[in-house]
């Protein structure tokens, strides 16, 4: 009976040491766009583009990894991995993942699974003209397209 008992006790012990939870991290970063006229967006994953009435342009990435340790998720974030670079030239402003080509997490003979969005926040006075394009309207084309 002591033998279950002790096997029952290293079974359950093994099996909560080897298993890991899904790890959930979201970073928040914002850039002075100025007098920017057109935002170009080169990102790494999904990302979705909100309007909102601020005059910066805000992200907010969110981050899940599953079946790694949080000493993992805290390596890539002190890495960069998820981290945007804003580069202003001119009447142009870029939004650049630092890292675009993500290799796999691997830990041990394990692959994690990541899944990574980027929501951007951008001002109100700029419309999209392609998935990856923004271009800030005029005084005169917001007053014309709220007549309509």
């Amino acid at each position: 009976m002591k033998f279950i008992k002790l096997l029952l006790v290293l079974v359950t012990f093994s099996f909560g040491t080897s298993l890991f939870g899904q790890l959930k991290e979201t970073i928040h970063q914002t850039f002075e766009i100025n007098d920017a006229q057109s935002i170009k967006l080169d990102l790494a994953g999904d990302f979705e583009i909100v309007t909102w009435a601020g005059n910066t342009l805000m992200s907010k990435t969110y981050i899940e990894l599953s079946d790694a340790q949080p000493s993992i998720l805290n390596y890539y974030l002190k890495e960069g991995r998820y981290e945007l670079q804003g580069n202003a030239t001119g009447e142009s402003f870029a939004l650049v993942a630092k890292n675009k080509n993500r290799q796999p997490i691997r830990y041990k003979a394990l692959t994690c699974y990541e899944y990574t969005k980027v929501v951007i926040y951008v001002p109100d006075d700029f419309v999209e003209t392609s998935a990856t394009t923004l271009i800030r309207q005029t005084e005169d084309q917001m007053d014309a397209s709220i007549d309509q």
